[in-house]
């Protein structure tokens, strides 16, 4: 799924809008897999697959793969809906 984000990102001009502001890296851990988030003026330039060396990054999402996959549901479960 967190090699999806680029498009599913990119593609949405309001989702665009709203982070034209936001140039990052961050961290997302889906169990033992780290991702690298490259993000400038609100388009996600590239996600990079870890492991990783002394990475650099503003801020990390970490969760289980279950948390994530319930996560991620069409219409998550009660609680589900927020990390």
């Amino acid at each position: 799924m967190i090699e999806k984000l680029p498009e599913l990102v990119n593609n949405n001009e309001a989702l665009i809008r709203r982070g034209r502001w936001l140039n990052d890296v961050f961290l997302v851990e889906v169990g033992e897999i780290q991702y690298l988030v490259h993000v400038a003026a609100g388009r996600i330039e590239c996600v990079e697959t870890g492991p990783f060396v002394m990475p650099s990054w503003t801020f990390a999402i970490r969760g289980s793969e279950a948390m994530w996959r319930r996560f991620w549901k069409s219409v998550p479960a009660p609680g589900d809906n927020d990390l």
